[in-house]
């Protein structure tokens, strides 16, 4: 209320907030020079109070997505004056690193914003469960008379905020949590009861007990590996014990390095609060496809089809024929048992550190976003939505060579497009009239690309 305002402005108390800096779109190019004009070397740097506490990598995109763990900065204490600035540079090795403009956010201030709209569940749930979203886009504001243009996609978790600490009444926090998503339908996105990924492995998720508390990982999870080098890699890497091991003997030493590097990630796993999967499936149920993606994975990847898990539930998007113009193709089922699939092999992306309610209120506004008619087998697709997906959670996207293969496509395509535009009859037989709707309309042909008949019915 406005008295615990006031008197929480008068105290000398520090609370925490963790700060990752997400993504950007649309910031300025700053670069002139012939490999990358129109472009820029983007980076942050973060200040607390005129205090620099760190800064990001650069990335040569307008548009970046900052990876972990260099985008995150833990348990940054704030009061109610306190202000975090994001300044946002263009890289330069030969001259000073250009100004982008900057994101300015007092953090008391985002986190009353939010008590405020949860204080409303009782006349607007949808803006209550909106109000638990940690992710927000900023726009930035231009420093020293600089040009700037774009946003910054900011999540900021709060620790001590509310006067009481995280730690101090979990198990109320999860029963409350629970109640609050068993109240939604039976197609709620993430199920309230659901906790581990088999029915052996059940656990509640708190704090206390892990989400993965066996020591290995679970039988029906085959190949494991990491969107990132395990931790606990020795000194030089698996390469420079290769170069000590005889021909004869790489076979059994390949097995044990899997055998080892699956078990040092299962570790990082098990003491993981929130692990987060990529769980990727070969396309429909056909043996041939399998032997496609075995012999090409390696240098243009495969057909396949990306869900990630996270609180033991796997989420994906699929294509909606026949159903309602705005019904979701965000649909949800058990880790590793979607029907219309095969399971091949799953990525361990990392621990995104966010709770149940937090997760799904993302998951809605992907929801909302990521609509069944706009599905296309090269450009909006399954792999697409688990890439916006990690990325919302924190983790950075998703690894490459997972959609290597729809990448090229699409850039095929793009050729083609602009190799047709100059030729009528050449646009009428690629893409029949060659008119505004056919530009407008990127829905495949049935026949165009293995897994067009994914399909995923109603809503979640």
């Amino acid at each position: 209320d406005d008295a615990t305002l006031h008197s929480n402005k008068n105290t000398t108390r520090r609370w925490r907030v963790d700060l990752k800096i997400l993504r950007g779109r649309g910031l300025a190019a700053k670069d002139d020079n012939v490999l990358t004009e129109g472009s820029s070397d983007a980076y942050c740097v973060v200040d607390l109070d005129g205090t620099e506490l760190g800064r990001t990598p650069p990335v040569t995109s307008l548009s970046p997505v900052w990876p972990p763990p260099q985008n995150t900065f833990a348990a940054v204490p704030f009061d109610a004056t306190t202000v975090l600035r994001v300044r946002v540079l263009d890289e330069d090795l030969l001259t000073e690193d250009d100004p982008m403009g900057e994101v300015a956010v007092r953090p008391y201030d985002e986190w009353r914003r939010r008590q405020r709209a949860a204080s409303s569940a009782t006349r607007d749930a949808a803006t209550a469960i909106a109000a638990t979203n940690p992710n927000r886009w900023y726009p930035v504001q231009p420093t020293d008379g600089c040009d700037c243009s774009g946003a910054l996609q900011l999540q900021l978790l709060f620790d001590d905020a509310s006067g009481a600490h995280k730690d101090r009444d979990d198990d109320n926090k999860d029963d409350a949590s629970r109640e609050r998503l068993s109240s939604f339908p039976r197609g709620r996105l993430l199920a309230a009861s659901s906790g581990g990924p088999d029915r052996h492995e059940e656990t509640t998720t708190t704090t206390k007990t892990r989400p993965y508390p066996h020591r290995e990982k679970p039988k029906s999870m085959r190949r494991l590996s990491a969107s990132e080098p395990p931790t606990t890699t020795p000194a030089g890497g698996y390469a420079s014990l290769l170069s000590k091991v005889n021909l004869s003997d790489i076979f059994v030493w390949g097995a044990f390095a899997q055998q080892s590097a699956e078990a040092s990630i299962f570790e990082r796993v098990r003491r993981a609060t929130t692990p987060v999967f990529l769980h990727i499936y070969d396309v429909g149920h056909s043996a041939w496809i399998a032997n496609i993606n075995r012999a090409t994975e390696a240098v243009l990847g495969g057909v396949f089809h990306g869900a990630v898990e996270v609180h033991g539930r796997e989420f994906s998007f699929g294509g909606c024929r026949g159903g309602p113009r705005r019904a979701t193709g965000v649909f949800g089922c058990q880790p590793r048992k979607c029907p219309l699939h095969t399971y091949r092999e799953s990525v361990y992306l990392g621990d995104c550190g966010l709770d149940r309610d937090a997760v799904h209120a993302i998951l809605l506004a992907l929801r909302d976003e990521w609509q069944g008619c706009d599905y296309h087998v090269l450009r909006h697709n399954c792999c697409s939505f688990a890439r916006e997906f990690a990325v919302e959670l924190g983790l950075g996207g998703i690894p490459s060579w997972v959609d290597r293969l729809a990448t090229v496509g699409s850039a095929l395509d793009d050729m083609l497009r602009l190799s047709s535009q100059g030729s009528a009859s050449q646009t009428d037989v690629v893409f029949g009239s060659g008119g505004a709707d056919d530009e407008a309309d990127l829905s495949p042909p049935d026949s165009a690309a293995v897994g067009a008949r994914f399909v995923a019915r109603g809503t979640p």
